[in-house]
């Protein structure tokens, strides 16, 4: 899950200092106040080395300093170094065991360090401290959401609110929360009233997301589009905007936007792989190749690039190397289905149609209700004779959509190659009112009813020879 910015304890909530009075030592004292002050100076200006030198020396007067080593530690981590801010923080506690912020920040580098279970327990012992510590709720709703404990996330973003309303990252993160849940609405929800508070194009883009996962395009477009205006150079959201557009039908806008991403992130697979996608919808099977190609050499493992240059060489009539990119694609992942069921039409459109069945059950077997997979099995065992199990296959296609104009087709004409004529019509007549211009269903609708013509004058003839005057044309 992608965050805003994390939320920490400010350098500034640390400096109600704990003066530590000594006979001899007000001196010192003050004088590392003066180098913690001039440390949070540096800090502010982001000058992190000056800073960390100040509160060294600050440190080095006054070792029992708590404030000093939570300060070093908060310009250790904005520095990346986060080894060192924890053994900073956990200098702090050990003087000041209270500190709730340094149990909060420490946390949240153990988060970045991928450590959610510590960085949790953290914000646990920073929350029986102060338990109206909204940044702890938040920093720990953000490491249980990291985990995928998403409803623990939620009941923590939730306590964040309670105590601070108008916390932008924390409806921001609950939205994300939500939408990862499958939760779209409330996530929506989540999105805007974080664009109520703070208008970032992190939630326009996270809305768009949402919207574009309920099939609400163009409500995600106009999304994309104001997160493109207050961040020009948003890669993701030219990307998705563009898958958006290719939703739509739209491949030119569509195209237009994948390059857009490609020129901010050269690197960007994903990008080279849906335009490849758009172009071969467009037919330009060459430039789809080339996409796919480029998307393969950023990311060898990307299987669905295999799949779909598979099937743009399929188109194309290179047989041979259609079926060596389905395979590779298999070598990634056993449990494509569409993979299977590409590499079983290519075997098919070879004439190798036992190799064909082997893949459609192969997918099958993944995904049961892959109906082009049953309606592909129904046309290879119709080539090879066996048509009981192409109207077995038929029917199963018609089960799981009762609308596949192209499924009435094909049993229609393998009830006729059964000599049903009736059910071939029945089935013709099916696909007709579906589709009204399939042109290859009139046709053989046609032929079914030149056919029962033909029989119906032979049956006339034998039961009344004096037929046989009047020829049947």
């Amino acid at each position: 899950m992608k965050k805003i910015i994390q939320k920490m304890g400010s350098i500034s909530a640390v400096l109600v200092l704990v003066l530590i009075c000594s006979i001899g030592s007000l001196s010192a004292q003050e004088s590392a106040e003066n180098y913690l002050k001039q440390g949070n100076e540096y800090n502010s200006k982001a000058l992190y080395d000056l800073a960390i030198q100040a509160y060294t020396r600050a440190i080095e007067l006054n070792p029992k300093y708590a404030e000093a080593y939570y300060n070093r530690g908060l310009t250790y981590d904005h520095k990346g170094d986060l080894d060192r801010a924890i053994a900073d923080f956990n200098e702090a506690l050990k003087i000041n065991p209270k500190l709730a912020e340094a149990y909060n920040n420490r946390g949240w580098v153990y988060a970045h360090k991928g450590d959610f279970d510590r960085a949790i327990a953290d914000y646990n012992e920073a929350l029986k401290i102060n338990p109206k510590y909204d940044e702890a709720y938040y920093n720990r709703g953000l490491a249980y959401a990291d985990k995928g404990d998403l409803d623990r996330a939620i009941a923590d973003f939730n306590e964040a609110l309670k105590i601070y309303p108008k916390d932008a990252n924390a409806y921001y993160n609950r939205g994300a929360a939500y939408a990862d849940k499958g939760d779209l609405d409330r996530a929506i929800a989540d999105y805007n009233e974080a664009l109520k508070i703070y208008p970032k194009f992190a939630a326009y883009y996270k809305r768009g997301l949402a919207y574009a996962d309920k099939g609400d395009l163009d409500r995600a477009i106009a999304d994309f589009n104001e997160a493109l205006k207050i961040y020009p150079k948003y890669d993701e959201a030219y990307y998705n905007r563009g898958a958006a557009y290719a939703d739509k039908g739209d491949f030119d806008r569509a195209i237009a936007d994948y390059n857009e991403a490609l020129k901010i992130n050269p690197k960007y697979d994903e990008a080279y792989y849906n335009r490849g996608l758009a172009y071969a919808h467009k037919g330009d099977l060459d430039r789809a190749i080339a996409d796919f190609n480029e998307a393969l050499k950023i990311n060898p493992k990307l299987a669905e690039a295999y799949n779909n240059r598979g099937a743009a060489y399929a188109h194309k009539g290179d047989l041979e190397r259609a079926i060596a990119d389905f395979n590779e694609a298999l070598k990634i992942n056993s449990k494509d289905a569409e993979a299977y069921y590409n590499r079983g039409w290519t075997y098919a459109d070879k004439g190798d149609l036992d190799r064909a069945i082997a893949d459609y059950n192969e997918a099958l077997k993944i995904n049961p209700k892959l109906a082009e997979a049953y309606n592909n099995r129904g046309a290879a065992y119709a080539h090879k004779g066996d048509l009981d199990r192409a109207i077995a296959d038929f029917n199963e296609v018609l089960k799981i959509n009762s609308k596949d104009a192209e499924a009435y087709y094909n049993r229609g004409w393998t009830y006729a190659d059964k000599g049903d004529l009736d059910r071939a019509i029945a089935d013709y007549n099916e696909a007709l009112k579906i589709n009204p211009k399939y042109a290859k269903a009139y046709y053989n609708r046609g032929l079914a009813y030149k056919s029962q013509a033909e029989a119906d004058y032979k049956k006339a003839v034998e039961l009344n020879p004096e037929f046989a005057k009047y020829p049947y044309k």
